[in-house]
């Protein structure tokens, strides 16, 4: 019998990587290529009709195109992509974010360390939070949640007033599951956002699912304004907020979830009313953090500052510019 480290070596390894044909496919799917621990497989699934895989990937012959009907949306897309892997585990891969290149050789060594803890081991990391010039925004460092944490509060809660991100920021980009869990338990296609929370959630709320977070970041994830993305639509608070519904959350979590998701999503794209109500929600259905609430504060604040210096810039302009005198 082999040891630990061998069998982790030797596991057959497939990369899902959804996408509707951005640019950035190409730099994705070359960070998954270039891995010091090489995937088995990379499933490219386009969710968009006329969507080509890149010539300078297209030549790997590990890398293979996977047509959806289009417009399914990103778990309908994962779903599809795993349905035709092979390999023993599953990596998700959005085709705006990187893995850095060590991404797998520490995922699969943790899977194969913490397959005693559970009959399916399921191995999270977080991410370097990158802007479009590739500029990094934020680092989360060290992530190391205590014993007994729940799982819902760390996702959705903030880590201080001045540190107004999550506990644990993790999602889709940096997931990884046994292919039989992922049959199992399907991502949620009727959801648009949200949708790797809920998948972990519910996942992890069976006794059999040990969940293992990394600690260090191990993929840059690339941030996007309010209504850019499909991981930030516009009208996103709405999608966010149905997830307040999910039988796993604690009232902490439920009452988070609305003020210091939700509410800002929807302060994001100063949509004040929206806002104003799930942060009434949040009180109503749960029972957020006074964290939650001061950073949710803070950003409404700042958020209408800004608005309103703007509207005096466009005010300003109006009034110096001058008049066109005919000749």
């Amino acid at each position: 019998m082999g040891t630990a480290s061998s069998a982790g070596a030797a596991v057959e390894v497939s990369v899902v990587v959804p996408t509707v044909g951005r640019p950035s496919l190409v730099d994705a799917v070359r960070s998954v290529l270039d891995q010091r621990r090489p995937p088995n497989e990379v499933v490219v699934v386009a969710d968009r009709t006329g969507v080509a895989l890149p010539i300078e990937v297209a030549v790997d012959p590990r890398v293979r195109l996977v047509e959806t009907t289009g417009g399914l949306g990103p778990s309908a897309a994962r779903n599809a992509g795993v349905g035709v892997t092979t390999g023993t585990l599953v990596a998700f891969l959005d085709d705006d974010d990187r893995w850095l290149p060590t991404y797998l050789t520490e995922v699969v060594a943790a899977w194969d360390r913490a397959r005693d803890r559970g009959a399916h081991a399921v191995v999270a990391t977080t991410a370097l939070d990158v802007d479009g010039d590739d500029r990094v925004v934020w680092d989360p460092g060290t992530t190391v949640l205590p014993a007994g944490h729940d799982l819902g509060e760390a996702l959705v809660g903030p880590r201080s007033v001045v540190r107004p991100h999550a506990r644990l920021e993790v999602g889709s980009s940096g997931l990884v599951a046994p292919r039989v869990l992922l049959v199992e338990e399907p991502f949620d296609e009727a959801r648009r956002l949200h949708e790797d929370w809920e998948w972990l959630l519910r996942v992890t709320a069976r006794p059999e699912v040990a969940l293992v977070v990394l600690p260090e970041p191990l993929l840059r994830y690339r941030t996007a304004p309010a209504g850019a993305t499909a991981s930030r639509p516009g009208g996103g608070w709405a999608l966010s907020a149905t997830l307040a519904d999910h039988p796993t959350l604690t009232p902490r979590a439920r009452g988070d979830l609305l003020v210091f998701v939700s509410a800002r999503l929807a302060i994001a794209e100063r949509a004040w009313r929206p806002a104003a109500g799930l942060v009434r929600r949040g009180f109503r259905d749960g029972r957020p953090s006074a964290r939650a609430v001061v950073v949710t504060a803070v950003d409404a604040v700042v958020t209408a500052v800004r608005a309103e210096a703007a509207v005096t810039r466009v005010l300003v302009a109006l009034r110096t510019r001058r008049p066109e005198v005919s000749r």
